[in-house]
């Protein structure tokens, strides 16, 4: 096997749990005191089946908040569904397209040199995460943009656990270490949360209809691009670190 996620595959938090309805889950949380925004999302991606994620920009390093949930979740069969606006540096952008160069080449069944070296070359784990999760088949990445002047600018994140349980995290952090800097670290943002088995305003399944319905291209105000291969040339000139 190629790809092997070398990390420890199990992230306890506290004592084993299975379930979101284990989880004492606030109303809200904060980047900023006791408790961060992190704090609650790396045990919950620890049991969670599917990661649906959208946000106005995407950095790498904000994997270095929620890595342990992450790898949790790739090491139980999960998927990360993210959809960003189109900024992302030149060193994500490389790693995103290698990741994608590597994930064609393990289904040809075929491990180029060119791409092993460049895998070797690369010094930063959260690029090297990146490569992975996307190489594995865990992580998928697309790109939106609005139609006339502006940038897609919402903040979303989904999850689900192996039990249908939802929970919802609406708010203002972007998926940058600014973001999640937890303890003063970083920016002030705050997110709400809503559960979907106390849910009876539906606010969980508007905010999943709306993130489907980008997914699937029937929001009428947005366009979107799906990075099947780093041979994409549309797709990826999508991307630009100067933008």
């Amino acid at each position: 096997n190629i790809i092997k996620l070398s990390y420890r595959k199990n992230y306890i938090w506290g004592e084993i749990k299975l379930s979101f309805k284990d989880y004492d889950i606030q109303i809200s949380y904060r980047s900023v005191g006791e408790v961060g925004i992190s704090d609650i999302i790396n045990p919950l991606l620890s049991v969670t089946k599917i990661y649906k994620r959208s946000v106005g920009f995407f950095d790498s390093s904000s994997l270095s908040f929620i890595s342990p949930g992450l790898i949790d979740l790739a090491n139980n069969n999960g998927k990360i569904n993210l959809i960003t606006s189109p900024k992302l540096s030149e060193r994500d952008v490389e790693a995103i397209s290698l990741g994608y160069k590597l994930k064609e080449q393990i289904y040809k069944n075929r491990f180029i040199e060119e791409i092993k070296n460049a895998i070797e070359l690369i010094d930063d784990k959260n690029l090297s995460l990146i490569v992975n999760l996307i190489a594995s088949d865990v992580f998928s990445i697309k790109i939106v943009t609005k139609q006339g002047y502006g940038i897609y600018h919402d903040k979303l994140a989904i999850l689900e656990d192996f039990d249908e349980n939802k929970v919802v995290f609406t708010g203002s952090n972007n998926e940058t270490a600014s973001g999640y800097g937890a303890h003063g670290n970083g920016n002030y943002e705050k997110v709400r949360t809503f559960k979907s088995w106390v849910d009876i305003e539906g606010r969980v399944n508007d905010e999943e209809l709306e993130f489907n319905e980008i997914l699937s291209r029937s929001e009428q105000f947005l366009n979107l691009t799906e990075l099947l291969s780093a041979s994409n040339g549309y797709a990826l000139n999508l991307i630009n670190p100067n933008w």
